[in-house]
């Protein structure tokens, strides 16, 4: 993270080959860091010495100089470098020696070794106070005047002064080292510097407003033999009242100047301030870059932290599906000034406090960012953000459920996108095609797309699952239906289809059903694709048409092509064209259930006069003829039709007859009703007749002609048929309508079984 290549006391960092353990020398101490989610329990730390280890407890932690944490899934040690256990040398470096103890799931204890020598990046100042979380820490060099103002007091002193050290708290009297850390306190001498450490709310401390700032005052004076002057150096530490927050940052406050730590205020000078988290100082331009804000009126020091600013840590809770969370930092704080004396000796005080800025549980309402480019086809949404103990679980897009990994498993794109301040967010991309996503056409070119996101979160350490919803749409312009053009030939109706701009959103239909290669052959259409267009011929008689109009002359075909939107299957553009072909012949079923027959009566020989043909029904005669043709036009429940039932179908059937029109004697003309299973032959002066079965000939009785000529008194049949298939019936026995038309075949029947006879 940033903050880490920002550390400007020039720390370094080492790490196991697991990455189980991070370790840094940092510029006052030195720090320890542990997976608690690899190790599986938060791990116990031990100070290692010749003599044994010192197990470092709660307890243990503060007198001693150890910060123990466990924030953001890790657990850490930080360990002063005048620390106890720690081998100090001339306080320019500094060997650990630690044990960490790790406990896994099944109770079973590894213990892992750390041994780091640290060295001073920065020298250390006359004076320096570090207020860590739990315990002040003071440290004075070793030289110096005595104030005049405790030299009364040395007076009183200086008998109870034997080899070592003496301690004297404000108001009480002088006590002996193991008197004040039977009291809590700790007094310690190093090659250069006398160190002096306590607990926070210790009995001797007090509390007092500067600048109208409460501060906890601890105020203490060591005397310590050195050589054959005894030396007395004064130690104050305090510590500055706790943050506030306002709803979106917290606050914090500290008086710029001590006045229990600068006695001579016009020797003070102030040289440096600086600000930094997690234990570390930035330079100006990350901090900034962060968001921490320090500002200084020339009496108080007031720094600002945004809720959520990197470096924090959050913490999250559910109540009533309304999600939580709380900011914890950990500000690091650090005042650089001198005193110069009377006597123009100057020494440095560095004065740094640590301090814990915590929130109340705030509600944080999820917040989406629609990220959608519309000519991407993408809904792209984020979700965000949330602290790093939450993780999502499941989708809902529309209807459709789905887990995390089945969504990903169905290629839907879901990512994870964590922020410099430790938090993270979720992208969801879900294809505009994708068939959870609704999609309606607004007319004009403007199409809308609209897809209904429900999130399943969940806090992963307390198991709370809630709940997020996200509505987005989209529009995409110029999204017009595909331009279509038509026109007619001798024998076919052709359709040329631009392809659009949106590939996938149109489809090309044929009544219900989508135009594809497979529709093609089996209508026996002919379909035509390239970059360009599409064209489709649609031949005369196939099916789909229309026919009105119809004559004898001529004939109406119409075809009808529609545009609908693919997912929706909604009708946008329908394309329907008339045209007039020459009609021969044609048997067309209407949806209305009219039959209409066009046919050659002149197929046969002798020919039929069409004039002379009727249907089954005698009475059922043709609506137009001419020299060769006939047409008739009927209800499939008039002239009778018959009505059958096939394969899927329903079957209409009707016949187109003759007899000729031809009657040689009347008194003895032979009637259609005659059936005969036997020959019968019938001779009189005029005719021979002659029967077999259904069969009857009439020939002229010319005793010596060359030639017979034969008349059959039924020798043209015509069988016409409509077929409907069964799912376009709507009413078949009341009004005869149909879905959509039928088709039509005509069969040639030859009753005479022959064809001519010389």
């Amino acid at each position: 993270m940033c903050f880490q290549l920002c550390d400007v006391k020039g720390s370094y960092v080492t790490t196991d080959p697991q990455g189980l353990f991070i370790t840094e020398c940092r510029d006052r101490y030195f720090w320890v860091s542990v997976d608690v989610g690899f190790a599986g329990h938060v791990p116990r730390f031990e100070a290692v010495v010749e003599n044994g280890v010192h197990i470092i407890s709660e307890d243990h932690a503060p007198m001693c100089g150890y910060t123990l944490n466990n924030l953001n899934g890790r657990a850490s040690l930080r360990a002063s470098y005048f620390s106890c256990h720690t081998e100090n040398q001339n306080d320019s470096n500094f060997l650990f020696k630690l044990n960490v103890v790790l406990t896994d799931h099944t109770g079973i204890e590894k213990k892992y070794s750390l041994t780091e020598n640290c060295t001073l990046p920065v020298d250390w100042s006359s004076k320096e106070i570090i207020c860590e979380e739990h315990y002040i820490e003071v440290g004075l060099v070793k030289a110096g005047n005595v104030n005049p103002v405790w030299y009364a007091v040395l007076l009183l002193l200086i008998k109870t002064i034997k080899n070592g050290f003496s301690l004297y708290l404000h108001f009480l009297d002088a006590m002996s080292i193991a008197d004040a850390r039977r009291m809590g306190y700790m007094l310690d001498s190093t090659p250069n510097r006398v160190v002096f450490r306590s607990a926070y709310n210790q009995t001797h401390s007090t509390i007092t407003e500067i600048d109208r700032i409460a501060v906890e005052v601890i105020h203490a004076t060591v005397f310590f033999r050195q050589k054959w002057a005894v030396v007395m150096l004064d130690t104050v530490a305090y510590l500055s009242a706790p943050s506030s927050f306002d709803g979106v940052i917290l606050h914090w406050r500290t008086p710029k100047v001590m006045t229990p730590l600068v006695q001579d205020f016009p020797g003070f000078v102030s040289r440096s301030i600086e600000l930094g988290v997690d234990a570390r100082l930035l330079d100006e331009a990350t901090r900034k870059a962060m968001g921490y804000v320090l500002g200084d009126d020339g009496q108080v020091v007031q720094v600002s932290v945004p809720f959520g600013a990197p470096g924090g840590s959050r913490m999250s809770l559910v109540e009533n599906n309304v999600y939580k969370e709380s900011y914890k930092a950990l500000l690091c704080y650090e005042h650089i000034y001198s005193h110069v004396f009377m006597d123009d000796n100057e020494t440095e005080t560095r004065h740094r406090q640590l301090r814990v800025m915590e929130t109340p549980l705030v509600p944080r309402i999820p917040f989406a960012i629609d990220e959608t480019v519309p000519r991407e086809e993408v809904f792209t949404v984020y979700l965000g953000s949330f602290a790093s103990d939450v993780e999502l679980i499941a989708i809902k897009l529309n209807e459709n459920n789905l887990s995390v990994t089945d969504a990903i498993q169905q290629h839907y794109l879901i990512t994870k996108i964590p922020h410099i301040n430790g938090t993270h967010g979720f992208i969801i991309k879900v294809p505009f095609e994708d068939k959870s996503v609704n999609r309606m056409y607004l007319g004009e070119g403007l199409l809308q797309y609209s897809v209904e996101i429900n999130y399943t979160l969940n806090i992963i350490e307390r198991n709370d699952t809630f709940f997020h919803h996200v509505s987005v749409v989209a529009h995409v312009n110029d999204a017009f239906p595909p331009d279509v053009t038509a026109f007619c030939t001798a024998q076919s109706i052709i359709f040329r289809i631009n392809h659009p701009k949106q590939a996938g959103l149109w489809e090309v239909c044929v009544g219900h059903q989508a135009l594809t290669s497979d529709l093609s052959r089996l209508k026996g259409y002919i379909l035509k694709n390239d970059s360009q267009s599409m064209t489709l011929e649609v031949p005369l008689f196939t099916s789909g048409y229309i026919y009105e109009d119809i004559t004898l002359r001529n004939f109406v075909g119409t075809f009808e092509i529609l545009i609908r939107d693919s997912k929706t299957l909604e009708i946008h553009k329908r394309t329907t064209k008339n045209c007039y072909f020459q009609t021969e012949e044609l048997t067309v079923c209407s949806t209305d259930g009219m039959m209409t027959v066009v046919a050659t009566t002149t197929k046969t020989w002798p020919t039929v006069p069409p004039s002379s043909t009727t249907l089954l029904d005698r009475r059922c005669r043709p609506k137009a003829t001419d020299e060769t043709r006939v047409m008739f036009s009927f209800g499939v429940d008039a002239c009778g039709t018959r009505l059958m039932l096939g394969d899927g179908y329903i079957v209409y059937e009707n016949e187109v007859i003759s007899d000729g029109g031809v009657i040689i004697d009347q008194e003895s003309a032979i009637t259609r009703e005659s059936k005969f299973r036997y020959l019968s032959i019938y001779e009189t002066s005029k005719y021979v007749k002659i029967e077999l079965g259904e069969i009857r000939l009439i020939f002229e009785n010319k005793k010596n002609s060359d030639q017979l000529l034969f008349f059959p008194s039924e020798y043209f049949r015509l069988t016409v048929r409509c077929f409907y298939t069964l799912d376009s019936v709507k009413k078949v026995f009341t009004s005869r309508l149909f879905e959509g038309p039928g088709f039509g075949t005509v069969k040639i029947t030859d009753t005479t079984g022959v064809k001519g006879l010389y």
